[in-house]
């Protein structure tokens, strides 16, 4: 994270210690005007150089052509077994693609890439001399297009900017969007804000939203295990299947066209008031322990009713189970909800 903005966001919580809503507290202030979060898990990296779009295109799942001043992209790296390394988010920078990806994961996967850049012109990069922030809510929209002073884009996966600001909008059940911009405009930004109304919340509101919209990030625990069918990519454009080869391209196509997808992405909620930590196991009823371990958690938040929501990859013919728990046959009580209802009918 850039040293300045992290510096500023410390001084701003040390002189308003009760200003930062957390867990459901946070989550329950989408239902007023909206909220603010720092979004400390993000980190930023960019392509450079006349080669940068081409370079992509044979690395990602997502049609990098397809990104302009007007559009932001969901997109995934893949191994060449077709597994995920990491989900990132692409935009267009000047003449740069950006890149939005966990910052736990952006070091492996800027090494990574570099790895196949031989001779073509192109310089991957971290980017901290910019920073992120999120802001979402009913009124979210209009207050940060008053306080940016320009119009935001109305619809997911678009893009607005100025010279020295970017704003995306994402999918989520409210007004979504992340500002990406400079240390030295990103405080007035924040500070007008708050001053117009929205709440700072902390990165929970921000995964709840994740899971609200079924968008899937994988840990360090998950690198390598899931297919992007499996983390429902296909259905959320980060995966395009008529751009040609990227690393992994054929075993992606070959599950879309030819295979089953034995596991997907699941919404789940834990009855339970301790919180459960992203990769843990779902059990159910089995004759032998691998018969028992249905799938395992992704994503995990407070739920704003109790309990904690999560997104899990699950075994599709396990989802009928009469009784699924967390962990072990004593643990808490898992409610699985589809996401792809009609994918598992054909299924």
């Amino acid at each position: 994270m850039n040293h300045d903005w992290a510096s500023f966001l410390s001084e701003y919580r040390q002189s308003s210690p009760t200003a930062t809503l957390c867990g459901a507290d946070g989550i329950r202030a989408l239902s007023g005007p909206g909220i603010l979060c720092a979004a400390e898990s993000w980190s930023l990296a960019q392509a450079h150089g006349r080669d940068a779009i081409a370079f992509l295109q044979g690395q990602l799942t997502q049609d990098v052509r397809r990104i302009d001043r007007s559009t932001s992209l969901p997109a995934a790296y893949c191994s060449p077994k077709g597994r995920v390394l990491s989900t990132l988010r692409l935009f267009l920078h000047h003449e740069d693609v950006g890149l939005i990806l966990p910052a736990e994961r952006r070091t492996a996967v800027l090494e990574r890439l570099s790895k196949f850049i031989l001779r073509a012109d192109v310089h991957l990069s971290p980017t901290d001399d910019r920073v992120t922030f999120g802001c979402a809510g009913s009124e979210a929209a209009g207050i940060l297009a008053s306080v940016l002073g320009i119009d935001l884009p109305e619809t997911p996966n678009h893009a607005s900017s100025t010279p020295d600001t970017t704003v995306l909008r994402l999918p989520a059940p409210v007004a979504r969007f992340i500002v990406i911009t400079t240390s030295e405009r990103a405080k007035p930004l924040w500070l007008g804000c708050i001053e117009a109304g929205l709440q700072v919340t902390d990165d929970d509101t921000w995964r709840w939203l994740d899971i609200a919209a079924g968008a899937a990030e994988i840990g360090p625990t998950g690198v390598e295990t899931y297919t992007p069918q499996m983390l429902n990519l296909q259905l959320t454009d980060a995966v395009s299947f008529t751009k040609g080869c990227y690393t992994g391209q054929e075993v992606v196509a070959r599950t879309q066209y030819l295979g089953e997808v034995k596991r997907r992405l699941y919404r789940a909620h834990i009855d339970d008031t301790r919180r459960p930590q992203a990769d843990v196991a779902l059990w159910a009823p089995g004759e032998t322990e691998a018969e028992q371990t249905i799938g395992r958690l992704l994503t995990v938040s407070p739920h704003p009713d109790g309990g904690f929501a999560a997104l899990a990859v699950v075994q599709v013919h396990a989802t009928a189970a009469a009784e699924v728990r967390l962990q072990d046959e004593n643990g808490p009580i898992v409610t699985l909800e589809s996401l792809t209802p009609d994918l598992e009918e054909e299924d």
